[in-house]
Formats: C-alpha cells, structure tokens, sequence
C-alpha cells in the first residue's frame, strides 16, 4: 500500500508526468522541473489505471497528467479519472490538456475530482503549474479555495439530447447563475438516480455544485437525489 505522506507538498518534490506522447511528457517534465520539483515521467502508461496509480504513489509525491492517453499509450481511461483518483488516494494531481473543449464531457465526468485543469500553452507555465499543484495537495487535506467548495444546490434539468453519440442534459443552477444552461452527461445525475434514467427532462434534483465557480468548465456536480416538492405558491428555481 502507498504511503501517504503528512506535510505540505514542497519544491524538490517529486511530481509524476502521465502522458503517452514522450516529446509532450519531456516538455511538461522540464516545466515541472522549472516549477522546482523533480519530474518522473511515465509514458506510455500501463493499460491497468490501478496499475498506473499505484505506480505513481510508489514514485511520487503528485503528479500532472495529460487527459488524451488512449493514442500511444493504448489505454482504455482518460487522464482526468486518473487525476479524480489519484486525489482521491490523497496524492495531489491536476490535469493538463489541449482539448479541454473538445473533452469537455469526459472532463465534467471527473471534474470533481480535478482541483485545477491547465490548458497547454497558456495555462502551464512553471508558475501556474506550481500554483495547480499546491493548491491540489490543500484540497487533498480539505482545504478547497472558494471557487472549488461544494454547496448543497438545486440543479433542474431542461432538456436531454444527444450530442456526438453522447446524451447530455442541459441544466440550471439558479445559485450559480439562473440564466445560463449548463452541458453535463445525464450519466453523472443517472448514476445517483438510476430510476431516472430516460425521463431527467422537466425533473428538479439536489447536487453538491461549486457554485462560486467563474467559468462554466470549472463547475462539477456530484451526489444527486430528488429535489423536495415545490410549495404551492413558491415560483419555480
């Protein structure tokens, strides 16, 4: 079993670097050298995503990992389950991309568990990377920065439709921002409530949802159940 070190994460540190592309690993490893930590890079990574998270606690004290890993690396998991995991061993890990968009859903399925998503280029200069990486080891020990606490909210699902073979629901959060729908794969609200499986459209649930986020992208949603009944006279969230 990993052992799972009692100190704050600190330069000299060493930082596992996840990505299956070597010269793209190389590249985030020298920045996470200029961060001040000592980069371990494992590519490609192994097909097991246990395999691979037990590899970096015996190795590392964090890591940063590309999400992209079924190309060269042939695996069949993308790297934001392996950050939410790794986080979740208490082992602080931030995801980087260059298709935050283009993977937005298979990003939200995670995305709580992902402290700090960078996108390459702007988002993951040594600074930045340094910054993402100590703020995943506060939230590893419970300390989440304001735009990452989860509050109870209503979350009320609009519509459901297909997006690129993929179903999403549109959703509100009127405690983020009651005017602007949010994209989310109807399995993160089905899988808490699977009796609500095909019929999500119209429906009214609780979830914990950062609902000081800024941006739409940083929002994440977990432990969904039914909404209470709306009192006769209450208008509708």
């Amino acid at each position: 079993m990993t052992e799972v070190i009692d100190r704050p994460l600190t330069q000299g540190d060493s930082v596992a670097v996840i990505d299956d592309i070597r010269e793209d690993a190389e590249l985030t490893a020298s920045l996470v050298s200029e961060a001040g930590f000592t980069p371990i890079v494992i590519t490609p990574p192994p097909s097991s995503i246990t395999l691979l998270l037990d590899q970096i606690g015996d190795s590392a004290r964090a890591a940063i990992c590309d999400h992209r890993l079924a190309g060269r690396g042939k695996v069949g998991y993308y790297g934001a389950e392996v950050v939410a995991r790794s986080n979740a061993r208490h082992l602080p890990a931030v995801l980087i991309t260059t298709y935050a968009d283009l993977e937005a859903h298979s990003i939200r399925l995670w995305r709580s568990g992902i402290p700090r998503l960078l996108r390459r280029g702007r988002e993951s200069d040594p600074d930045t990377i340094f910054e993402a990486l100590t703020q995943a080891d506060r939230e590893t020990g419970g300390q989440y920065e304001p735009n990452r606490k989860p509050y109870r909210a209503v979350v009320r699902v609009d519509t459901v439709r297909a997006v690129e073979g993929v179903e999403v629901a549109d959703v509100v959060v009127s405690a983020w921002n009651p005017s602007e729908v949010v994209e989310i794969p109807s399995s993160l609200i089905t899988q808490d409530v699977p009796e609500y499986k095909g019929r999500l459209s119209g429906i009214r649930f609780m979830a914990n949802v950062n609902i000081f986020a800024q941006a739409p992208d940083e929002l994440y949603f977990r432990d969904f159940e039914l909404a209470p009944e709306i009192p006769d006279g209450w208008p509708e969230s």
